[in-house]
């Protein structure tokens, strides 16, 4: 079986107007506690399932490349 996780930086960048519907920073207070969860929930996510595959935008792939 493969396992799909996606990530699309877009809504990191951009703020809403509607605050209900904001996901700037993808909805974490703090940029850095959102890399650490997309980290941790890969590693999880792998734990279970070896064959784990990221789809992502250009810049997620040079965010997670380094």
């Amino acid at each position: 079986m493969k396992i799909i996780q996606t990530f699309w930086s877009k809504p990191l960048f951009h703020s809403n107007q509607n605050v209900c519907q904001n996901r700037y920073q993808g909805g974490w207070l703090n940029y850095r506690y959102f890399l650490l969860s997309m980290a941790y929930s890969c590693l999880t996510i792998s734990r279970h399932y070896p064959h784990l595959e990221l789809y992502t935008d250009t810049f997620g792939k040079s965010l997670f490349r380094h």
